[in-house]
Formats: structure tokens, C-alpha cells, sequence
């Protein structure tokens, strides 16, 4: 007992406060990309059965990667800190510039407001701000890389598998509105057929990891996972992801059993 103890404060004392937080923001990751799937699917239950725009979902989103971001400023070096701050007041002058710009000039686009606009430039930020994150966390990091893969994984399963519930019981959205396809509990089919498409990706690379090492206890839920999203890509999605999934698919297996390390 006191030999571990022992142990318990060497390995604390060697892992500094700042790798102690990163492994905590690691965890925070992986929880958050899991958790993904519940919080869209509650995002489309308040925004079609409440007059409630603003969803617990747009809240907790940005205020995960903005507190990461957060985290993760305060431990940087000075000059990265400049970088981050550059980012930021580019980003907010194009936003004005283009909120004065929509609201002085005519455009095609009638059925878009400002918010509508705004909303669309903030998605793209936090997307760089998302990739600034798991760059900052995940880079060279094969153990935790495999971490990360997992839970992505996992997150595929919950969207295809709470689609092919909602198709079996007849209560599913379709894609389009003229009927075709259908997408479950999620906003955008768009939207939709993107994650699906990239997470499957990262599940052929899983399942090639899971035959490479000597512990295959996760295989098959991968190739589940694989399978079930295939059936729904092909048969149910009613876009056209279904022939991209096959470009997605092919490069990932090449990519994978080739061997190079481009995942």
C-alpha cells in the first residue's frame, strides 16, 4: 500500500500542471464527441416543437470549444498568444464588414436575415477553433490519437443507430422535403451526410488499427458501426453521400492498409 502511494506521488510529480490539464481537456474531448449526437437530436426536438430558437445545444456547443480555446490560450507561449489574437480581431472585422455589406446591398439571397448570416460565419470560426483544439491536444499523440478514434467511432453508431430507430418505428423526418431520404432527429441532412461521411473514414481506420494490434476487443463493434452506416448511406440517405461514401471508403482502405501514416 505504501509503495503505491509512493508511486501515485512520483508519477504526480512527474507529469507537470500543465500536461495534467491537457490529459483533463483530452477527456473533455472525448466525452464532448459522443455526447454530439444527444445534443443535436435535442437541438431539433426544442426547434420544431417549441418557439424556442436559442437550444441548449447552441449554448453548450460554443461554450465547450470556447472554454477549451480558453484553456488552452492561457497556456500557450506569447507568440502563439499573438496568433490567437490576430485570429480573433480578423474575424471579428469581417464579421462587421460583412453585416454592413448584407444590410446595404440587394442580394438573391431574400429569405436570409442578418442572424442567419452571423450564424453561418460563427460556424465556420468555431470550426477552425475545433481543428486549433485537437491539433493542440492530439498532435504525435498515437496513444491518445486511438482515444480519439474511438470515440468518434462511438459517436457514429449513436447517430446511425437512433436514424434506423426512428426509420423501423415510422417517425423519421425525410431529407427533403419532397420526401425523399430519411435523417432522423437531426436538423440537416447536408450537415448530416458530412459527419457521417468523415466519421467513416476514421472507422475504416479503426478497424484496420483493431487487426494490426494483438487486442481485437473492440473489432466488431467497429465493423457494426461500418456495416450499419454502409446500409444507411446506400439505401436510406437519399443524397447523393451515398456516391462519395464509396470515394471515402476506397481512400480510407487504401490509406489505412498502405500503411502510411496520412490518419
Amino acid at each position: 500500500m505504501i509503495n503505491t502511494i509512493k508511486k501515485s506521488i512520483k508519477v504526480i510529480k512527474k507529469n507537470n500542471l500543465k500536461d495534467n490539464v491537457f490529459e483533463l481537456l483530452k477527456y473533455i474531448v472525448y466525452v464532448y464527441i459522443v455526447i454530439s449526437p444527444f445534443l443535436d437530436m435535442l437541438s431539433y426536438v426544442y426547434r420544431n416543437n417549441t418557439n424556442i430558437t436559442l437550444t441548449p445545444t447552441t449554448i453548450v456547443k460554443p461554450f465547450i470549444t470556447l472554454s477549451l480555446t480558453a484553456v488552452l490560450f492561457i497556456l500557450a507561449k506569447k507568440k502563439e498568444k499573438l496568433v490567437l489574437i490576430c485570429f480573433g480581431i480578423i474575424n471579428i472585422i469581417y464579421m462587421y464588414i460583412h453585416y454592413k455589406v448584407f444590410n446595404s446591398i440587394e442580394t438573391k439571397f431574400t429569405d436570409r436575415t442578418v442572424t442567419d448570416e452571423m450564424r453561418m460565419i460563427s460556424n465556420y470560426i468555431f470550426g477552425f477553433l475545433n481543428l486549433y483544439i485537437l491539433f493542440k491536444l492530439f498532435y504525435n499523440q498515437n496513444s491518445d490519437i486511438l482515444k480519439l478514434k474511438k470515440s468518434v467511432v462511438i459517436s457514429l453508431f449513436i447517430y446511425v443507430v437512433s436514424i434506423l430507430i426512428t426509420v423501423i418505428i415510422g417517425i423519421s423526418p425525410t431529407t427533403y422535403l419532397e420526401g425523399q431520404g430519411y435523417k432522423g432527429f437531426y436538423e440537416s441532412g447536408n450537415s448530416l451526410s458530412i459527419i457521417l461521411l468523415l466519421s467513416l473514414g476514421i472507422t475504416v481506420s479503426s478497424i484496420v488499427d483493431t487487426f494490426k494490434s494483438k487486442t481485437n476487443k473492440d473489432k466488431y463493434i467497429y465493423i457494426i458501426t461500418f456495416i450499419l452506416s454502409e446500409i444507411y448511406l446506400i439505401l436510406m440517405m437519399g443524397s447523393r453521400a451515398a456516391f462519395y461514401r464509396i470515394n471515402f471508403t476506397i481512400i480510407s482502405i487504401y490509406i489505412c492498409v498502405s500503411n502510411r501514416n496520412y490518419y
